[in-house]
């Protein structure tokens, strides 16, 4: 069940990409600092999504065949794991693409800059 792995692994991952961005080179500007702070706060958000697991080792299925115990099971049986971890990628790159057009237009703003005598 993928309920029991995804949210940690998916945030890891996150993490792991701001650390590659954070290593490979040293953020030039706040753009780029924001990119990095960015996935390393959804990368550690989605991996705290494990701890809906907590207290998974009692029993899952009730005597009324309801789901009970981990309220991550209440995810995993409405099939909403993977559509969770795709809604908060997709936020993630948006938030990666505000940034970088953030960063075009200052570019811009910066070259056509012109100081007025005074």
């Amino acid at each position: 069940m993928p309920a029991l792995w995804l949210y940690g692994s998916g945030g890891a991952f996150l993490i792991t990409l701001g650390l590659s961005s954070l290593i490979g080179q040293w953020p030039r500007d706040k753009f780029e600092w924001g990119q990095i702070l960015s996935r390393f706060l959804f990368g550690a958000s989605i991996a705290l999504l494990s701890v809906l697991n907590l207290n998974s080792s009692g029993d899952i299925l009730t005597e009324d065949h309801h789901y009970a115990g981990s309220r991550i099971w209440f995810l995993a049986i409405h099939s909403w794991i993977l559509p969770l971890y795709a809604f908060a990628l997709l936020v993630e790159r948006v938030i990666e693409l505000v940034l970088l057009h953030l960063a075009h237009h200052h570019l811009e703003k910066s070259r056509n800059y012109t100081p007025i005598p005074v």
